[in-house]
């Protein structure tokens, strides 16, 4: 019992009951709130965003410094993704 109400008392628990209660309050509000349509494009529209967070999360998690020294290994690698991705695109209207 001690443990369930030290968990309650961070403030992940209170994240996780504004979650459910914005989820609770969206199916209340809306009938298209839980529908497939509207869940896959609301996954789509943050899913890149929650991918690269991630990968931040566990860089950072394991004490990889992003400072300019270990960026300027990153940057030729970018720099030629980028330009292998804008040969092979159509140009913009």
């Amino acid at each position: 019992m001690k443990r369930v109400r030290e968990y309650a008392a961070r403030w992940e628990a209170l994240l996780l009951v504004f979650l459910i209660g914005t989820f609770v309050f969206g199916a209340g509000v809306s009938k298209y709130f839980w529908t497939a349509s509207n869940i896959s494009i609301a996954t789509a529209s943050f899913m890149p965003v929650a991918i690269v967070a991630l990968a931040m999360t566990l860089i950072q998690g394991r004490s990889i410094s992003l400072s300019d020294r270990s960026s300027g290994c990153v940057r030729p690698v970018w720099g030629y993704a980028s330009k292998r991705v804008c040969r092979s695109a159509p140009p913009c209207p």
